[in-house]
């Protein structure tokens, strides 16, 4: 989750401009856990930081899958449910939008949203075209919707909203993945450079077809206590 710019001006001073990426994996091949997704996203960020320059610009903050984690183990980076029917995204850091804690951050404005779908080797990403209703006017639209209300029982994001709504964006690219990705393989993860010096877990290791791994990126306007 990179913050690409403060605004240092007076009603801005407290503003930000954050993108935050979003790993999304057709786990058809077989359903994932939230441990398999988590240390899938691990693995991912290590691939794309090692291709090239670092494409750190490609690393994701969250992860979600098609099937959705097959136990209930809680994971701050694993969006619970089903790829395609999810909807609000977290785009500013952890919290809990149903009581809209764990940050004083609130979401102004959604300034931009795209996606693409990834080969099997994750180096070659083809854009997500979108259809008419995924543009910001529908996503900033459905941000005013999830402030209004009289309180935060009578809506839980009234008055202050920390997600973002991509559900539209997010139809156009699970329906583009058509290939599966096994990710049996990392239910025994070994990270890079570890203390025991173990033989890392790497890409190959898992079962990984193109078009099974997707990135929906956000750009929003966030602000200290924004209400």
């Amino acid at each position: 989750m990179g913050i690409l710019g403060g605004l240092d001006v007076g009603f801005g001073a407290n503003m930000q401009i954050v993108r935050t990426n979003i790993l999304v994996v057709d786990d058809t091949g077989a359903q994932s856990t939230s441990t398999e997704l988590k240390n899938f996203l691990s693995l991912y960020n290590r691939v794309q930081m090692e291709y090239a320059r670092g494409n750190n610009g490609l690393c994701a903050d969250y992860i979600c899958s098609v099937l959705g984690p097959s136990d209930t183990t809680d994971d701050h980076k694993v969006v619970t449910g089903t790829a395609g029917s999810i909807g609000d995204f977290p785009v500013i850091g952890q919290a809990n939008p149903d009581s809209n804690s764990d940050s004083n951050h609130g979401v102004i404005a959604v300034l931009a949203a795209g996606a693409g779908v990834f080969d099997a080797d994750l180096d070659v990403l083809t854009a997500v075209a979108g259809a008419a209703d995924t543009n910001t006017t529908d996503m900033n639209g459905e941000l005013l919707a999830d402030l209004a209300g009289q309180s935060a029982a009578a809506g839980a994001t009234a008055g202050v909203v920390k997600t973002a709504n991509l559900g539209n964006l997010e139809a156009d690219l699970v329906a583009l993945l058509t290939g599966a990705a096994d990710l049996d393989g990392m239910a025994s993860f070994v990270e890079k450079g570890n203390a025991a010096s173990t033989t890392p877990t790497e890409l190959s290791d898992l079962s990984i077809a193109a078009s099974s791994i997707g990135l929906m990126s956000v750009v929003a306007l966030v602000g200290a206590g924004f209400m």
